[in-house]
């Protein structure tokens, strides 16, 4: 593809990296997709008015979704796979491609007007893993437990789930309707009790508050969920329905802003963890180094731990544990390589709290 317009040539180099480096594993659909919509001018245009910062990649796929999942074309939606290991249609992308120049208007308002928030409540088979190594780093003590993009916020229920790391006994609510798998790869790592984790306060932060209770609102977010992951869309509905049960506590505001009148807040000398997953890219370098300024100064008085759950260029996601004490910002260190929505966890790291052991929880 030829284009003299640098912002088409920009979204086709995302649409090329979302297809050829970062999706094929989850949804071979939308990686043939992308890497056929990277090569297609007019609708390359479309994703030009995708609202500053958004991964536009996700924002076309899901508002396509959207407009399907309320009946536009059950022809394209028959096209779409419900689970891995489905053949690529035949004409799917002639019919997407019409598709999306047909509804081009609806298409663009919705790029324009909604956001990527998703909950992928998987994710958290991998974040609770990392709350075990906030636990060992905070020496025993309850610590506070802060989400950054909280959007519906379903991750910060996760006390509320049952975890299956297949080769471990259960984590959780054994009753619970919402069932976490994942596999567990690498060095072995037992799974916490939840006497270990002591959490004083579980709340998030999110710029723009989704509520579980607007049906709308939850249609696009089940719409941004991979076609092939019907399990995921499954345990997306169970998890909304224990946000209506037992509604997350959510401040709506800029966490930049938020943070340091908060963690100043806090008891003093109660230690403090920040987590994220997949947020850091809606994040400017000024923005990102910002952060970690109001964290080093935050930690004069007490210790803050950061779990990052972010994605690599490699085209897998890693989760990193970095700490601030004293107003001094530690190297980040690598816990676990993951799948982005936490189907896999690849453990990395062969230390916990600056000491060698096997844990025993």
């Amino acid at each position: 593809m030829t284009s003299m317009n640098p912002e088409i040539t920009r979204q086709s180099n995302l649409l090329r990296d979302f297809g050829e480096v970062q999706v094929p594993e989850m949804s071979p659909h939308y990686a043939y997709l992308a890497t056929r919509v990277a090569d297609d001018q007019e609708l390359l245009s479309v994703d030009t008015v995708a609202g500053k910062g958004q991964p536009t990649p996700n924002l076309l796929f899901a508002s396509v979704r959207f407009l399907l999942d309320q009946g536009a074309s059950p022809e394209l939606l028959a096209t779409y796979p419900t689970k891995f290991g489905s053949d690529i249609q035949a004409g799917l992308f002639e019919l997407f491609r019409d598709f999306v120049l047909l509804h081009r208007s609806e298409i663009e308002q919705l790029m324009k007007t909604r956001r990527v928030q998703s909950n992928v409540v998987r994710r958290f088979a991998v974040l609770l893993l990392g709350l075990a190594a906030v636990a060992e780093r905070s020496r025993g003590q309850a610590f506070s437990n802060i989400e950054i993009g909280a959007s519906a916020g379903l991750t910060l229920l996760w006390h509320k789930y049952k975890y299956q790391y297949k080769t471990e006994v259960p984590f959780g609510e054994p009753g619970s309707k919402v069932v976490i798998t994942t596999e567990m790869r690498g060095k072995s790592r037992n799974i916490p009790s939840a006497s270990q984790l002591k959490i004083a306060m579980n709340f998030g932060i999110e710029l723009d508050l989704v509520d579980v209770d607007d049906e709308k609102s939850m249609n696009w977010l089940r719409a941004l969920i991979f076609p092939e992951h019907s399990d995921n869309r499954q345990l997306f509905s169970d998890a909304v329905n224990v946000a209506r049960k037992f509604p997350p506590k959510i401040i709506a505001g800029d966490a930049l802003e938020l943070l340091p009148e908060m963690l100043s807040e806090l008891p003093g000398g109660q230690p403090t963890n920040i987590y994220h997953s997949h947020t850091l890219n809606r994040f400017s370098r000024e923005a990102r180094e910002q952060l970690d300024s109001l964290l080093c100064e935050a930690s004069s008085n007490r210790l803050i731990t950061r779990l990052v759950f972010e994605g690599t260029p490699n085209g897998y996601s890693d989760l990193r544990l970095i700490t601030y004490e004293n107003g001094v910002q530690s190297d980040p260190e690598l816990l676990a390589n993951c799948e982005a929505h936490g189907r896999w966890i690849d453990w990395q790291a062969d230390r916990w709290g600056g000491r060698r052991r096997k844990l025993g929880w």
